[in-house]
Formats: C-alpha cells, structure tokens, sequence
C-alpha cells in the first residue's frame, strides 16, 4: 500500500510541474524542459538504484562473517532507499531461519558474486569446527577488505560517463523536438501557404521539403537508436551472434562483467574451483542474459572444457586474456582476473567517449542541415509570394 502511495505521489508531481511549465511556457521550450523534466527523474532513479545496490552489497560483505550482522544490515535497508520492500522481506526471511543466498534469491535482493561468495563462505564455515573456521574467516576477511576495492573503483567510473550519457541526451531531445516541429508545420502551417498559392494562381516551391517524409524519417532513426542500437550495445549480442570486437559496448555492460570477474577472483582466492563460483552465479543472476551465460559456461565445463576456455567462449575475457590465465595459478588467476575487469570499465569509458566525439557533431551538423533546409525552403517560398503579388 506504501508502495502505491508513494508511486501515485510521484505521478501527481509529476504531472503537475508538467503542466506548470506547458502553463508558464506554452511554446516549444515549454515542451523542451518537460521532456528534459522527464529524463532527469527516470535518470535519478536509476542512480539512485545502483547506488542502493552498491551500498547494500559492500555493508554484507564488511559484515558477512558476523553472527547476526546481516539480518541488522537487512532491516536498515528496510527502513529508506530503493531496495526497502525487498530488504524488508529479505530480513523477515532472515528471521525465519532461511540462508542469507536463498533469502536473498527468494526476496529480489540483487546480490553482486563477490558478496554471494562472501556469505557462502562465511556460512560454510559457520558449520566447522573452530580452527579451520578462523582460517576460513582470515579468508573472508582478505576477500571482503582488498588493499585497493575494485568494485568501488568501478563505481567511481561512474561518474566519467556523464558526460557521454549527457551529450547522448542532448541528441536525443534536440532531434525529438525538430522532428516534431516539422511534423507540426507540415501539416497545419504549409497545407494554408499552399492554399494561398493557389488562390494566387502560383505553384508552391520546394514542395518536397514540406512533406511530413522528413520528420518521419528523423522520429525513425531516432526510434532506431533508442530500440536497436542501444540494446546491442548493452547486450554485445544481436540475435545471439556476438558483435565484432571493435564494436565498443557500454560502460553499463563493462560493469556487469567485470561484477562477474571479480567474484570469480574471490572464489579463487577462497581456493573455489571456478565451476562452484559460476553456479553460485547462476543462482543470484537477475538478468536473462548473465544467467544464460553461466549456464552454458557451466555446461562447457561439464562437457570437458577448462573453465578458462569456458569465460573465454561466452565472451567475457578475450583469447589474449585467456592465453594470459592459461596455467596460472589461483592466486595469480585472481590477480588477473580484477585487473581485467578494471581495464575493460575503463575500456568502455573511454570508448564511449571517442564514440561520442565524432558522433555528437556529426549528428548535430545532421540536425542542422535539415532545419537549415527547412527555413531556406520556407522563407524561399514567402519571397516567391511576395514576388508574385507584386
């Protein structure tokens, strides 16, 4: 019921600076700073959600090897942020006994590998005995307080992207708003200058730069890029063939790969063999696609395939990468694996920032010409006109 509550409140302030603006400026930048508006919330919330996830995963995994630290660290997550329904169930299925992985899968708590692999171990070695559990509990330690934690370094390459995502935005709005303002004069201003001509017995120029083609064509290839291409830059897939290498996908991408990696580097510092890490994987997985992934590395690997080979095929380490891991041991496989992760983050950062460089001005001299066009043919007309009439 508070969830409804608070959705309708959103809804309704929305709605209303909507309206206050389209009422304080009823003109095409009325229309600009709502859809702006609209960006910027989504784009808040989506923020403010990942940051909830990071949050969330490095408390358990400083507190995963505490008795009862977990189900305190549930409950005030219950209380405020985004994942507040699903830590609230998180920590009553903590009080009924379940196992901090399974309740976690059951309530919706997005789990990253690193922590999952924190709290397997933790409860694994909650049922030895005492000497070996403070060996294991040393080992938790190591993997739960790194010199250098990658994964808050990943989240602090975050913040580089904002001005690709920025810029992209831009684009985006910029080519919405000339579309639909040429669909606007398209059909109601130019079907009247065409009456006029005719009434003056003269023939309306550039007659097909006024056709509503133009702004068609613009709304699809606008559509093309929020539908096709950002999703296979997401996924590196198109129709389950993977994309060429020099395709750059998004950092967002890089991000949950790299998650992957290094809980693969914790496993293995652990002494797990990878095929146990990758199950463990397999169990928390929120998106279709990391959970296909793992399901055919593992199955590779029951077919015979060395793990290695394995993350290597479905595409998350290159064969370079995996030349490199061939034959190192646990400790220096770990130590490789964190900095391939890092290194394919800032990768995509960079990436994506030279993609941005020579697409944003591209796009805008794109933009340009078609408006440049637009008024030379609309002003060109008036003066044939004014010409005719004299």
């Amino acid at each position: 019921m508070r969830r409804i509550s608070r959705f309708v409140s959103w809804l309704l302030g929305l709605s209303v600076a909507a309206i206050a603006l389209l009422a304080l400026l009823p003109s095409l930048l009325g229309s600009l700073l709502v859809a702006l508006l609209v960006f910027a919330l989504f784009d808040l919330a989506s923020r403010r959600y990942r940051s909830g996830v990071r949050t969330l995963n490095s408390s358990l995994r400083a507190v995963s090897d505490q008795q009862g630290a977990i189900e305190k660290v549930a409950r005030a997550f219950a209380k405020t942020g985004p994942l507040r329904s699903r830590c609230y169930e998180y920590a009553r299925r903590l009080i009924a006994g379940e196992d901090a992985i399974g309740a976690a899968v059951a309530s919706g708590v997005p789990l990253q590998l690193s922590t999952a692999v924190a709290l397997s171990a933790a409860s694994t070695e909650e049922s030895t005995e005492e000497g070996p559990r403070e060996i294991g509990n040393r080992q938790v330690a190591e993997v739960n307080s790194p010199p250098t934690d990658p994964l808050r370094e990943l989240a602090m390459m975050e913040t580089v992207s904002m001005p690709a995502y920025g810029q992209f935005l831009y684009l985006g709005v910029t080519a919405m708003v000339t579309s639909l303002v040429m669909a606007f004069m398209a059909t109601s201003i130019i079907p009247k200058m065409e009456q006029m001509f005719e009434e003056f017995g003269l023939t309306l120029p550039f007659q097909w730069v006024f056709e509503i083609g133009p702004a068609v064509w613009v709304l699809v290839l606008l559509g093309a890029v929020a539908l096709v291409l950002v999703p296979i830059l997401n996924r590196a897939r198109q129709l389950g063939v993977r994309l060429p290498g020099w395709i750059p996908t998004t950092p967002k991408m890089a991000e949950k790969r790299a998650e992957v990696l290094l809980g693969l580097a914790d496993g293995l510092d652990l002494g797990w063999p990878l095929g146990r890490t990758m199950a463990l994987g397999h169990r928390i997985a929120q998106t279709r696609w990391e959970r296909r992934a793992l399901e055919r590395a593992m199955r590779l690997v029951q077919q015979g395939i060395e793990p290695i080979e394995s993350i290597h095929r479905i595409g998350w380490i290159d064969s370079t990468e995996a030349a490199w891991l061939a034959g190192a041991n646990p400790t220096r496989a770990g130590e490789l694996l964190r900095a391939f992760a890092s290194q394919s983050v800032r990768d995509a950062h960079e990436n994506i920032r030279w993609v941005m460089a020579w697409l944003f001005p591209i796009v805008v001299a794109l933009l340009g010409f078609v408006v440049l066009l637009f008024a030379v043919a609309f002003f060109g007309s008036l003066a044939e006109l004014i010409h005719g009439l004299s």
